[in-house]
C-alpha cells in the first residue's frame, strides 16, 4: 500500500471512529457494539432485502466519497435514506451493471454486496 492510500485509510478510519452514525447497523440487536458485516456469500434471491442492509453497504463502501461533509464527489450524497433511494437507478447502473463504483473497487465492495443492492432495486428500492 502506498503512503497516500495508507494516509487516506487512516483518515477514513479516524472519521468513522469519530462518527458512530457512520457505522453499519448491528448484526446482533442485543449487542449494539457488534457492527453488522456485509456477507460475502450471496443471499437467497427470494428473500426481501432490508433497507438496513442496503444502508450498511452504502455507509461502508460509498459514504467516504459521497457525503455532503466535506463535499460529495460528483455532487452525489448518500447522507440520508432518501438520498440512497432517490439514486437507486444510478446505483444499479454504476455499482451493479457497470461495476465501476467504487472506482477501482477502492473500498472492497464484494460481489455479494453488489448482488444485494441489485435485488433491493429489483424489489422496488423500498426503505421498509
Amino acid at each position: 500500500m502506498n503512503k497516500t492510500a495508507a494516509s487516506l485509510f487512516v483518515i477514513a478510519l479516524a472519521l468513522t471512529a469519530c462518527n458512530p452514525a457512520a457505522l453499519p447497523a448491528t448484526s446482533n440487536p442485543g449487542n449494539p457494539a457488534t457492527p453488522a458485516q456485509p456477507s460475502s456469500e450471496p443471499a437467497d434471491p427470494g428473500l426481501k432485502v432490508a433497507f438496513a442492509d442496503v444502508e450498511g453497504i452504502v455507509q461502508q463502501r460509498c459514504i467516504s466519497c459521497h457525503s455532503a461533509n466535506p463535499f460529495p464527489q460528483g455532487g452525489i450524497s448518500f447522507d440520508n435514506p432518501a438520498d440512497i433511494q432517490a439514486r437507486a437507478s444510478r446505483i444499479r447502473l454504476r455499482v451493479v451493471q457497470q461495476r465501476n463504483m467504487p472506482p477501482g473497487n477502492s473500498t472492497g465492495m464484494t460481489d455479494a454486496e453488489r448482488e444485494l443492492l441489485g435485488r433491493w432495486i429489483e424489489q422496488g428500492a423500498s426503505r421498509d
